[in-house]
């Protein structure tokens, strides 16, 4: 599993690279496909550890802010395009 501060640092690199005039293609895609299969590999492992259902409706902040979590993941890989074309896009930044 990917560590947070490890994503954090490689986004600090691709930042540093924009700043400086680059256009690292390769580098944020697959910064973004970290960060997104992070995110979810961190919820479903508060999920598969607490074994509640997502209830929006439920009594503690901690349920039902899991229950938005879960209810959000499906968008997680929307937010910067799927996976699959962030691959796409590193893979042929990397052959040319």
């Amino acid at each position: 599993m990917a560590r947070w501060w490890a994503i954090r640092a490689l986004s600090l690199s691709v930042a540093r690279a924009i700043d400086s005039g680059h256009s690292p293609a390769a580098e944020s895609s697959l910064v973004k496909e970290l960060g997104t299969r992070f995110e979810q590999q961190v919820l479903d492992a508060v999920w598969d550890l607490v074994e509640l259902e997502p209830d929006p409706g439920a009594d503690t902040r901690f349920e039902r802010l899991l229950a938005a979590g879960i209810l959000a993941a499906p968008s997680f890989t929307i937010r910067g395009g799927t996976n699959e074309i962030l691959r796409t896009v590193a893979a042929r930044a990397l052959l040319t």
